[in-house]
């Protein structure tokens, strides 16, 4: 392939990524008013006098993202609250009204003088699909002002981001519309050049009744990396698909997926494509406090909050992930009410800070160049336990496949396979004793352009997880919706070796090809492995008899959230924990254990055993019961009891009976769900049963 024929970033993009890690910094209404959730309570929103922070301090702001190892920080000047940081002539509904610095404040200004002291690249996050103060809701139109309808909009959530919408006529659409063009217009042409643009949700485009935002943009921002902009616009960042700093491996810069998501639903599928048409480069975002525990989302400060801050380990673990996935990490910061970054917050951005300068620190060999091998002499006595890759993407990401090998007495032996490298890969590797390492691309578009081959040596308890790749991505073990076995891993590059006769998988076992039929169902064991010498722990999963002919009586409750189709209580027919049953509501009284499900089994079985896959820790349900029944109205129990260990495995289970049962249908409750979440996810429900002597 010949270079013109690559798809290249803009020189923004280029120092977009390589600015790797930001802050985005929350700090609106529901702060100062901890009951408001606008989404409970359209055609509400809180007295600007309840804005008056004492002792708001931007430099602080800045300086503990600085303290994070941040290059550039995001600032939300207007959530979906509608109220404005900054004294905008749009409305009424901004600091200007407000008590703090007597009206005469400007957050926004603050914000941008501080990232200019602290040398930080500032952006700016303004929703332009949702504001509450002007009955606006995800795609970014004016909802009808009917107190009845926005009353029942209010107690269903499952109506609300556009699902089930009255819109105001297209006069009040227009004045909208103008008030974003003012508002963005201000934002950007008022306080000076910004690194990033961010819009929540994306914007409604002109077509289809929304703002003319794009020349706005070309003429006051030409040069802004913009989050969920409008296709076309040169220099875009894209959605990962989730908010946990979870991008998908592999990640490509390109892709032909520019669909604008509103991030309030996780999203499967947006690693790109190394035959992309258009260069976005991925953002994962995520909270600095759980996204389950903390308030809404872990996005906003609140009381008590303190005690949800992700640990440290977890958010290395998500920068291993996200900048070492060819991404960068975006991570959220609270403000207090009294203007302030809490103390708890502070110290957690400094560990994590120092850690990465630490880890990076133990570098001890580098070198690049262009072609398709390299070879990397290492120092005597270091022994690496972090590779890190990087290709000049200037010139594009002409990388499709690679093998990194480490020169030991035994010879050259394979320690990483990938495919993608892009920005930077890093993977963490078992310390081995080797003379060189060496890197050998294995296809290509392009005579590949290495920025840099690198190998550091980073003690184990930095690195928040076993230096073995093998040891942390134990294979995956699961039946589609055909019925087939699929055998899966969350590192795509490793090879899987299985058995089917309970025996252990060695290197004569089975390499994984594809998914294979098991209709009587059985034990699988697998294993993933680099190479012969390098193996993950045994995996094994009891799998149930085939599903195909069973179907759905009843549920208790399945949760009106689709999840882009992969939620639903169909999807309990599965072993996937891509698909999946949940209750998950906004009314707890509505979504908590217990809940409980009838399947007809199509046919009498002799049932000896249940099976139960969680779709992860989220949701897992630790106490279930099991009953059968021959007729789907008088019910046997059949077995009931706790999950143990889940916060290690949320795998596959198999609870066998004490003999068998013969019954055509199950009902199977959740009793008790784990950490006492509000809501269930369960990801598969199965039997086993007696064999013919």
């Amino acid at each position: 392939m010949s270079n013109s024929r690559l798809v290249l970033p803009t020189p923004a993009q280029a120092a977009w990524s390589d600015a790797e890690v930001g802050v985005i910094i929350h700090c609106d209404m529901q702060v100062f008013e901890p009951g408001y959730e606008f989404r409970r309570r359209w055609g509400y929103t809180p007295d600007p006098s309840v804005f008056n922070p004492g002792d708001l301090d931007t430099d602080q702001w800045v300086a503990a993202a600085r303290s994070a190892g941040a290059t550039y920080a995001v600032l939300v000047a207007k959530h979906c609250s509608g109220f404005s940081l900054w004294p905008t002539r749009a409305h009424a509904y901004s600091v200007a009204s407000s008590p703090w610095r007597g009206g005469k404040g400007d957050v926004v200004a603050d914000f941008m003088r501080s990232c200019a002291k602290y040398g930080m690249k500032p952006g700016i996050y303004a929703s332009a699909s949702c504001n509450a103060f002007l009955r606006v809701d995800n795609p970014g139109r004016v909802l009808v002002d009917d107190p009845a309808f926005l009353k029942e909009y209010s107690a269903r959530l499952e109506w609300q981001s556009g699902r089930n919408a009255r819109w105001a006529p297209d006069a009040e659409q227009r004045r909208y519309n103008q008030v974003v063009e003012t508002q963005l217009a201000e934002l950007w042409g008022n306080y000076g050049r910004l690194f990033e643009i961010w819009f929540d949700g994306g914007v409604l485009p002109p077509e289809q009744g929304g703002p003319a935002i794009v020349p706005l943009m070309r003429r006051l921002q030409p040069d802004a990396v913009v989050f969920g902009g409008p296709p076309g616009w040169p220099s875009l960042a894209r959605f990962v698909g989730n908010e946990r700093g979870e991008p998908p491996d592999p990640f490509w810069n390109t892709t032909s997926n520019l669909e604008a998501f509103d991030g309030t639903s996780e999203v499967a599928g947006l690693g790109g494509s190394p035959d992309g048409q258009v260069w976005s480069c991925g953002e994962a975002d995520m909270p600095n406090r759980c996204q389950v525990r903390a308030f809404q989302g872990g996005w906003f400060w609140r009381a008590g909050d303190d005690r949800h801050l992700y640990s440290l380990d977890h958010l290395t673990e998500r920068w291993f992930r996200s900048v070492g996935g060819n991404c960068n990490l975006l991570l959220g910061m609270v403000i207090d009410p009294s203007g302030r970054v809490p103390a708890a917050d502070c110290r957690r951005f400094a560990e994590f800070g120092e850690r990465i300068r630490r880890i990076k620190d133990g570098q001890v060999a580098q070198v690049a160049g262009a072609g398709r091998e390299l070879v990397l002499p290492l120092p005597a006595g270091r022994v690496p336990t972090v590779l890190n890759l990087q290709e000049d993407i200037t010139q594009g990401e002409r990388v499709r496949r690679f093998v990194v090998e480490a020169a030991t007495p035994q010879g050259w032996e394979a320690v990483w396979r990938g495919t993608v490298i892009g920005h930077r890969r890093l993977q963490r590797i078992a310390p081995v004793q080797a003379s060189a390492l060496r890197l050998r691309v294995l296809e290509c578009a392009a005579e590949p352009r290495i920025r840099a081959f690198a190998a550091w040596a980073a003690p184990a308890e930095l690195c928040a997880a076993p230096l073995d790749v093998v040891l942390r991505h134990r294979p995956a073990i699961r039946r589609d919706a055909a019925g087939m076995v699929v055998l899966s891993c969350p590192d795509p590059n490793l090879l899987i070796r299985y058995t089917l006769d309970g025996s252990e998988p060695g290197a004569g076992s089975p390499l994984y090809a594809g998914p294979f039929p098991l209709p009587a169902g059985g034990t699988v064991k697998a294993v993933t492995c680099v190479n012969d010498r390098s193996r993950s722990d045994t995996v094994t999963a009891v799998l149930g008899v085939d599903r195909s002919g069973w179907t759905v009586v009843s549920t208790t409750f399945d949760s009106p959230y689709a999840n882009g189709g992969h939620a639903g209580v169909a999807h309990l027919l599965t072993d996937d924990p891509a698909y999946y049953w949940h209750t998950y509501h906004a009314d707890r009284a509505r979504s908590a254990a217990p809940q409980a499900v009838v399947l007809d089994m199509g046919r009498t079985l002799a049932v000896d055993g249940f099976t139960i896959l969680p779709r992860d820790r989220e949701g897992a349900p630790d106490g279930y019961a099991f009953e059968l029944s021959d007729d789907g109205v008088a019910w046997r129990p059949a077995a009931s009891g706790r999950i143990e260990g889940l916060h290690l495995d949320a795998g596959i289970r198999h609870i066998p009976l004490a003999r068998p049962m013969p019954a055509r249908f199950l009902r199977f409750t959740v009793t008790h769900v784990l950490d006492d979440l509000p809501y269930v996810v369960v990801a598969g429900i199965g039997v086993t049963v007696a064999r013919s002597p």
